[in-house]
């Protein structure tokens, strides 16, 4: 198994905007192959906002790297 934290700031979006994205994006979490599970994370006092995933494998771990989904979460 592999942990991976992802934060990042929010940028050109308010964080209502970001929640209303993070809920309609979360049932393609459930997709991924290999993860096993994950917890979002939100500090609305500096802006940083991310995940920390739990994978099956590092493969796993690192394909999620290379989605639209990824980019979609923290671009």
């Amino acid at each position: 198994m592999h942990i991976q934290i992802v934060n990042f700031q929010l940028k050109d979006i308010s964080e209502e905007e970001y929640t209303r994205m993070a809920t309609e994006l979360a049932p393609n979490f459930a997709e991924l192959p290999g993860l096993l599970g994950k917890v979002w994370l939100a500090n609305s006092d500096t802006g940083t906002y991310g995940g920390v995933y739990l994978w099956e494998n590092r493969d796993a771990m690192k394909s999620y790297g290379e989605t639209d989904l990824f980019s979609a979460v923290t671009n």
